[in-house]
């Protein structure tokens, strides 16, 4: 079963072809709508009449475009790539809705009346009552613990892998970086996130970093032009997880079959121009 809900979630109306092209869900643990493709949302917008809030989401490499509709919240926007379980909106009752839920169903480029049977391809039973998918929401980790020195000095060069954040306290949580090589800038003392490094790039704990002696360290490529797939394994088989614009540079940690190892996947050589 494939729902947009981790945990219990409830249909309260079913899915009836053109009548009603998809199913009525309601969510039991959480309110969060999930992503249940691997693809690019290729729309974003409002319909007071229709849908209120919603998006849809093209899987990638198909003509499938999931819809997900009545949102109190979008958290995405047109043109990102999402992933099988990224939380993309939240639960509401916009639009012509009479309450809280998500009009979740599947149509052929999106086109109104090219509709798929939304609970054949997700498995979610097409009959009224509460279900479990089996997935869980992650529980996010203690945050770290005040370190009682200044363990890295100022310019020094090290290794940082973890979460970022915009202040030192642990507010406004940014990107998340893997074996990224920089030099510490500024330093906190007493705060859980106590250093700042190259670029501003954000306040990391004490245990996400290394002296860049201990760890591996990126190195870039540069992309030939095109369109080229992030895969799950170093093949050509690999599963897709994502789509890159050619011209950019990429971080890389190490090289398996001939493909490149980036933060989330690999990419193939013909994808590159150069090693930087």
């Amino acid at each position: 079963m494939n729902s947009p809900y981790m945990g219990k979630f409830r249909v309260s109306q079913e899915y009836k072809g053109a009548a009603h092209d998809g199913l009525d869900l309601v969510g039991v643990d959480s309110k969060n709508i999930h992503s249940t493709v691997n693809g690019t949302v290729r729309f974003v917008g409002f319909e007071a009449n229709g849908f209120g809030n919603y998006l849809k989401i093209q899987k990638d490499g198909t003509d499938e475009w999931y819809i997900y509709g009545h949102c109190s919240k979008i958290i995405v926007k047109t043109g990102d790539n999402v992933k099988i379980t990224d939380i993309i909106a939240i639960e509401g009752s916009t639009g012509n809705s009479t309450g809280s839920h998500c009009h979740y169903c599947c149509r052929i480029d999106g086109v109104k009346g090219k509709f798929k049977d939304i609970a054949a391809l997700s498995g979610i039973p097409n009959k009224i009552g509460t279900y479990d998918d089996g997935y869980r929401e992650p529980v996010s980790p203690p945050p770290p613990t005040t370190p009682s020195e200044q363990k890295f000095a100022i310019g020094e060069s090290v290794i940082i892998s973890g979460q970022l954040y915009g202040t030192s306290a642990g507010a406004n949580p940014g990107a998340i970086v893997t074996n990224r090589a920089t030099k510490i800038t500024r330093y906190s003392k007493g705060s859980p996130y106590p250093y700042n490094t190259t670029g501003d790039l954000g306040w990391i704990a004490e245990s996400s970093i290394k002296a860049a002696d201990t760890a591996p360290f990126a190195k870039q490529i540069l992309l030939n032009p095109g369109t080229w797939n992030v895969r799950k394994t170093p093949s050509m088989s690999g599963e897709i997880l994502k789509t890159v614009n050619g011209g950019s540079t990429l971080d890389y940690y190490a090289k398996e079959n001939g493909w490149y190892k980036l933060d989330n996947g690999y990419i193939g050589p013909e994808a590159v121009k150069e090693e930087i």
